[in-house]
Order: C-alpha cells, then structure tokens, then sequence
C-alpha cells in the first residue's frame, strides 16, 4: 500500500479493492470490466496512441451506460412514487374505516413497514449506487482521454 508522510493514503489506495464494474447490457448480458485496465494509460509510445484513437469509442461506451443508468434510476424513482402514493391512500382509508383519525405518523409508519413500499425504496438505493458507479467510470474515461491528449500533445513537441 502507497503512502506518504504521517500514514495517509492515495486516492488509488481506496481504489484498490474495486477491481471490476458489472454493467448489464441491452441485450441482457452482463459485462463484468476490469477498472485498472479501463483506466490505465499505457507508457508505450505506439500503445499510447492506439489507445487515444480508441478514447471517443469507450467514453461513449460508458457515458451510454451512465444515461441508461440515469434513465433506470428516474423509473425507479417514479414506480416509487407511485407506489408510496397508492399505498399511503390504502393506509389512510384504512384507519379511517377502523374510526381513526390517522395522523402523518402512523400513515409514514405504516408505510415504513409495507413489503411493497420496501421493495421500490430498495430498488430506487440499488439505482443510485448504480447510476453513481456508471458516472463515475465517465467521468474517469473522459479524464483518461483528456489526459492521453495531453500527453501525446507534450510528446509531439
């Protein structure tokens, strides 16, 4: 493990146990990508530059699978909504045709402990971790390709 003085560690450090990213594909096939090797920068001269060419090929790659992603988490987000929605009703009918007056709490509370409510809460988390993991290997590939740039444009000159 790197570090530096009084015992702090890289930010590669952290990285160190995230070794691949599962992407679910269109067509229903799981793709499972070594990070390291997605994002490494090859020091070969001739690599290098086969690796720039095909920069724009894999930041595409991954900013579409951050967009399917986004677009997964919204879905998630409305079906949520709407199951919150219908659920909190059912509750609030339900205590008043027990002669309740139901207050924000007990419908909250209840809906806090229905499987259905449960079920789309932990979807819509699921979503987010995915949605946040797609977006940042973006953000890395489009800082590799800024980067393989750079260094080939310090190299011509």
């Amino acid at each position: 493990m790197k570090t530096f003085r009084n015992d702090h560690l890289y930010a590669e450090d952290h990285l160190a146990g995230f070794e691949a990213v599962t992407v679910l594909l269109e067509n229903g096939e799981e793709a499972c990508l070594n990070v390291a090797r997605e994002v490494r920068i090859p020091s070969d001269p001739d690599k290098m530059i086969e690796a720039a060419r095909r920069a724009p090929a894999r930041l595409a790659f991954w900013a579409y699978q951050s967009e399917r992603a986004f677009t997964s988490l919204r879905k998630a987000e409305r079906e949520a909504n709407r199951v919150e929605g219908y659920t909190y009703q059912v509750y609030r009918r339900m205590y008043e045709n027990e002669g309740e007056t139901p207050t924000e709490g007990m419908i909250r509370a209840a809906l806090d402990q229905d499987p259905k409510v449960r079920k789309v809460r932990i979807a819509v988390s699921s979503r987010k971790s995915e949605y946040g993991v797609l977006r940042s290997m973006r953000d890395v590939m489009e800082h590799r390709a800024w980067m393989l740039r750079a260094l080939l444009q310090h190299r011509e000159t």
